[in-house]
């Protein structure tokens, strides 16, 4: 399960008692932001990679029994777009050819 606004700060893998969470947020100042990904403890074991990009994008990834699985958990930004993008697309291209791949979150798009 993928979340945003997690409020969280920093960059981490925490363990609880059922499930594990995965976590990107601010390292400093005030608590917004942040995408993290939740996994319980029967999936955990197939969690095979973590990648924090920024305080609004993390990727994880999971192994299945055919192919692994990518995904890039995000929180859109209004303000500096052309930024955010450009992680996403940074994001997107470490994500192995063989995998497939399934972006998630809050994109803030606006239906006119």
């Amino acid at each position: 399960m993928a979340i945003q606004e997690t409020r969280q700060q920093g960059e981490a893998i925490i363990e609880l008692e059922t499930r594990t969470l995965l976590q990107t947020g601010k390292n400093a100042g005030r608590r917004e932001f942040g995408a993290a990904g939740i996994a319980d403890n029967i999936c955990k074991e197939n969690i095979v990679g973590f990648q924090p990009i920024c305080k609004r994008i993390c990727t994880f990834r999971m192994k299945t029994k055919f192919r692994n699985i990518t995904f890039t958990n995000i929180q859109a930004q209004t303000e500096d777009k052309e930024n955010f993008h450009a992680q996403l697309r940074t994001a997107y291209g470490m994500t192995p050819n063989i995998d497939g791949k399934i972006v998630l979150g809050d994109t803030n798009a606006k239906i006119r």
